[in-house]
């Protein structure tokens, strides 16, 4: 199946959808031209150095759904920056910086406020949605006996939670598809120019 025209399946009834997909543009596919392929261990991607059109959808649900919770931790922080007379930034980094003098406090003050907000920022059912339309998308597999690669436009959530450790190296892939490959040659793949750089949250929110 050409990537451009990949559509995520629903995993299973127990899990959370990806959001209904429109059809791909035929002509999309003259845009990805596989330049090499990436290995990560027995998956094969190839590399086109963008997100296909489905994939970009998917990571848009990914960015809203950060875009979402991030603003959940700015809330927390302008609430205790008016408690505590300080700036919305300054709660932001003590709470991110265990050396912070304020960190310690804020944290056992506010245990419970604390352990909720960690629970409702936790990412990791979206970023799984998001490698499960990567693996549908362009993945492939080599399995045994033949040893020929099949496409994985089958896989589900529960391969990507049965493969946590393959699934961070494809969020790295990924991640490199995005903003920029490496500039050395790695042992997965060839001819990779420019730098990496990780996977942004979004910075739209703003703080006093």
């Amino acid at each position: 199946m050409d990537p451009t025209e990949a559509t995520p399946s629903t995993g299973t009834a127990a899990q959370p959808e990806p959001s209904p997909q429109p059809r791909a543009s035929k002509y999309a596919s003259v845009l990805f031209q596989q330049k090499e392929v990436y290995d990560i261990g027995p998956f094969r991607f190839p590399v086109y150095e963008t997100l296909t059109p489905t994939e970009s959808r998917a990571y848009g649900e990914y960015q809203k759904a950060a875009a979402a919770k991030q603003l959940k931790s700015v809330t927390f922080a302008r609430t205790k920056a008016k408690e505590l007379g300080l700036k919305t930034r300054e709660v932001l980094n003590a709470l991110r910086d265990p050396n912070n003098e304020l960190h310690d406090d804020l944290i056992y003050d506010n245990v419970e406020q604390f352990n909720k907000l960690q629970d409702e920022s936790d990412l990791t059912q979206e970023r799984n949605v998001f490698i499960m339309t990567v693996m549908q998308s362009r993945g492939s597999v080599k399995l045994p006996p033949e040893g020929e690669y099949i496409k994985t436009k089958d896989w589900t959530l529960e391969d990507t939670l049965g493969l946590l450790s393959v699934a961070d190296d494809i969020f790295e892939f990924i991640n490199w598809e995005i903003s920029g490959w490496p500039p050395t040659t790695t042992e997965n793949t060839e001819e990779v120019t420019t730098a990496p750089l990780e996977i942004q949250q979004p910075t739209s929110i703003t703080t006093d």
